[in-house]
């Protein structure tokens, strides 16, 4: 009896070994929980969208979802371009698993506030290849730079977290960084409400162009 109990409680310890082993493995695949937008845009229904975007916003749309050519002195005056709008800068790479879950809701924050707000995405590390083939699967009404090194990265508080969404406000300065992916919509659209001044989101937007929408699966 007393070897039936011992190999009972090491059974017991491996499975309790075994839930925990799986809980940090879906931690470190993403699995935490983001709730996906009900529809998310197609590219085309997101510039439609975004069709009356001010002249400024319009430009940065006109250039999604390629990945501009820019060095670090390029991005710079690309962002001070931006200036008079506030700046939502969204920091990424293709092998992060979150980062993949989080990018629906960012596609549907684009074509919901993207007159409002320029969107923009930095890639901080993966190949060219790897950043073509996402962008393919996950098309962005917003262009992307790289960010080689994380200078940009540092420059503006990002932090070592995947993704991390930095906020700037009109003046081009730093309101908010949230570090990881958003959990939800409504979580990533109160920030672009306190800290980027968005109105709610258009319930137009839902229906902007014909065609169908995707439901992708796959995100402080």
């Amino acid at each position: 009896m007393a070897v039936l109990r011992s190999h009972r409680r090491a059974l017991a310890g491996l499975v309790v070994v075994a839930i925990v082993a799986a809980f940090v493995v879906g931690l470190l695949q993403g699995g935490n929980g983001v709730e996906r937008p009900s529809s998310v845009p197609t590219l085309a229904q997101a510039q439609a969208a975004v069709a009356d975007a001010p002249p400024t916003l319009a430009r940065v749309y006109a250039d999604g979802p390629r990945v501009l050519e820019l060095d670090l002195p390029g991005v710079r005056s690309w962002l001070r371009g931006l200036r008079g709008r506030p700046v939502v800068i969204n920091s990424w790479y293709p092998d992060c698993a979150p980062c993949r879950e989080e990018f629906p809701l960012l596609r549907r924050a684009a074509a919901d506030h993207g007159s409002q707000v320029a969107f923009v995405g930095l890639i901080r590390n993966g190949s060219d290849a790897d950043v073509t083939e996402f962008l393919r699967g996950e098309p962005t009404v917003y262009p992307h730079v790289r960010d080689r090194g994380d200078r940009l990265a540092r420059e503006l508080q990002a932090g070592q977290s995947y993704p991390s969404t930095i906020v700037l406000d009109a003046r081009g300065r730093v309101a908010t960084v949230y570090s990881g992916a958003f959990p939800s919509l409504e979580r990533l659209e109160r920030v672009l409400r306190d800290y980027a001044g968005v109105t709610p989101r258009r319930a137009a937007s839902e229906t902007a162009a014909a065609g169908p929408t995707t439901t992708s699966g796959e995100g402080r």
